[in-house]
């Protein structure tokens, strides 16, 4: 004869699942909001245009790049910053007076949803070698300060690119060009020495990701999941970006006595909310033990439920099978493209344009980036903003909105026509 659940039973269910979720809780709380982050970047207004940065020390130091505040050619103060040493700030008055430049006024800095700007004191640090400046405000802002995170073990850590584009700002218009704060994500490809920045003689700690940054994004954050600072967004190729390593940063900041919080763990933040059905299924696993072990429930019934529950659960949780694109472009050649390469998270662009592209065809049908394709928990195809259009079992995609690809979706882009198999698969 089977017990009856008791009103101590459900008590005990309660006090289990409130211990599992300050469990999980504690361990994925690390992730920062983006809207918890976008107060402590700024806007750097000069006169000939603007950048992006970010408060550090104790409120009242904004980082920036170096190209962002200067009126020089890019040309010269390349070429300068070969002669500065390492640390050394570059006093670039003497260039200006030798080129018969006037000495550019200093910039001002706005906030998110903050009309009014707070001019800057003064210009603390600046080495055009590390593309990279550090701004004294008039008055403490305020707002909350950054962390540098200096850990250089951050290959395929998602990351965030936060600031103001000039395209973002002319998509929102001028009345509202204040609350008009960008945010990309992607994932970082990896950290290196850089070829084109040097302090001293010696390399700078430079970091590869793919999170779209824009003119105007330069000076701004780069930051994971945790919220912390890794690099200082600095350039753009392609479809690769680049950013100054927070270790370099830091190496300033302690030089010139601006002390803020730095860290070197590595971060391990996921959103909660992707946690919860993990977090409701330990739970009623847990409870049916429970009832299990009290006599309250036939074995059979929590069999059934549990044989019900995985037949759904290995739905979720098959990973999706390596699939492969192959077909022919409009001369007959033919064409295989293998997404089992692909690690997750990680993309690729298909186009015209050898230099943007990791697949690049010469069909002037295809745009110069076409479409990605990128490794999630499944795969997905976005079309970049195409001239011609990216069509999935002859339905258009809308641009840069992500669809899911599966074994025998046909693929158009242009005149190339691509077939979706799984890659287990021989072709003859």
């Amino acid at each position: 004869m089977n017990k009856i659940v008791t009103r101590s039973d459900i008590l005990t269910l309660v006090c289990i699942a409130s211990l599992v979720y300050l469990v999980c809780a504690s361990y994925y709380s690390q992730y920062a909001e983006t809207s918890d982050l976008v107060d402590s970047v700024v806007r750097v207004a000069t006169k000939n245009g603007s950048g992006s940065g970010a408060i550090i020390g104790d409120g009242s130091y904004v980082f920036t790049n170096y190209h962002v505040i200067t009126s020089l050619p890019v040309e010269v103060w390349k070429a300068a910053s070969f002669g500065v040493s390492e640390y050394q700030s570059f006093d670039t008055t003497e260039l200006y007076k030798r080129l018969g430049m006037p000495i550019p006024k200093l910039p001002n800095v706005f906030f998110n949803n903050e009309s009014s700007a707070v001019s800057v004191e003064r210009v603390v640090w600046q080495n055009p070698a590390y593309d990279l400046a550090i701004l004294k405000l008039s008055q403490n802002s305020g707002k909350p300060s950054l962390t540098l995170n200096i850990n250089l073990d951050i290959q395929g850590e998602a990351v965030r690119a936060i600031g103001w584009p000039g395209v973002a700002m002319a998509l929102c218009g001028k009345d509202s060009i204040q609350n008009c704060i960008h945010v990309t994500q992607g994932v970082v490809n990896g950290v290196a020495t850089s070829a084109s920045q040097r302090r001293g003689g010696k390399r700078l700690q430079d970091i590869r990701h793919d999170a779209d940054i824009f003119a105007g994004n330069s000076g701004g954050p780069l930051v994971n999941q945790c919220g912390d600072v890794v690099g200082v967004n600095t350039f753009g190729l392609g479809g690769t970006f680049g950013a100054l390593h927070s270790l370099e940063l830091s190496r300033v900041l302690s030089n010139i006595g601006v002390w803020g919080n730095t860290t070197s763990k590595m971060c391990t933040a996921v959103r909660f909310s992707f946690i919860a059905p993990m977090y409701l299924a330990c739970v009623l696993l847990l409870f049916f033990i429970f009832l299990i072990l009290t006599k309250k429930l036939p074995v059979q019934v929590i069999y059934n439920t549990i044989a019900q529950s995985a037949s759904h659960v290995k739905e979720l949780l098959t990973p999706e099978p390596s699939l492969v694109l192959v077909g022919f472009d409009d001369k007959g050649k033919k064409l295989k493209l293998d997404l089992s390469k692909l690690k997750k998270e990680s993309r690729f662009t298909v186009g015209r344009d050898k230099n943007l592209c990791a697949h690049a065809f010469e069909d002037l049908t295809l745009s110069r980036r076409h479409f990605r394709v990128t490794k999630l928990d499944r795969y997905v195809i976005e079309d970049l903003n195409s001239n011609n259009g990216t069509f999935i079992n002859s339905k258009a995609l809308k641009a840069y909105q992500a669809v899911k690809i599966s074994n025998g979706d046909e693929i158009v882009a242009g005149n190339i026509v691509l077939k979706v198999y799984q890659s287990a698969r021989s072709f003859v």
